[in-house]
């Protein structure tokens, strides 16, 4: 577990489903990520069952998931907000996803918990450099990308459901 002033962060399980499955309906997390939210709740702790136990056997990857919940606050009760993932390499390299409810956007919930994963990553996993990347018409992901010091290294065409788009690299080098 991670644990940041507002927010903690737990290993992500099957019983997580019953605490994120409303939040993760929100469509509009899905805008710029190619993927669908899960509509079936068992289909999501099934999901995040196999998620837990890491990459398959044989990989040479390391696959960490989080369920990021805010701390019992004055304005909001104890809350589940969104994930977090991150897949290590064995070149010292990680890349990074973040999923957070937009009832929560702008508060600075991502940017708290996306400083203590990449802190968790550089101190504790010994990776020297982290990668995200962002649709290029993501406006609030390339923000908090830039906001913790990541640079772009590259923008590429991909496809976003099934139509062409691009998608910015950014990196953050350990120091």
């Amino acid at each position: 577990m991670m644990e940041t002033t507002r927010l903690q962060i737990e290993a992500i399980t099957a019983h997580h489903a019953d605490h994120l499955f409303e939040v993760m309906l929100d469509d509009a997390i899905y805008l710029y990520v190619d993927e669908e939210p899960e509509r079936d709740k068992v289909q999501l702790a099934r999901r995040y069952d196999f998620l837990s136990r890491g990459a398959p056997e044989g990989s040479d990857e390391i696959w960490l998931n989080w369920a990021v919940k805010i701390k019992s606050q004055e304005q909001y009760p104890e809350q589940y907000i969104g994930t977090l993932q991150a897949t290590l390499y064995p070149n010292s390299s990680a890349d990074i996803a973040y999923m957070f409810s937009s009832a929560f956007w702008g508060k600075g919930y991502a940017t708290e918990a996306t400083v203590a994963l990449c802190h968790y990553l550089f101190d504790e996993h010994n990776v020297s450099k982290i990668f995200v990347s962002v649709d290029t018409k993501n406006e609030p992901s390339i923000k908090l990308a830039k906001k913790l010091g990541f640079s772009c290294v590259e923008t590429v065409g991909c496809t976003l459901k099934g139509k062409p788009a691009q998608e910015h690299h950014y990196r953050l080098q350990h120091s």
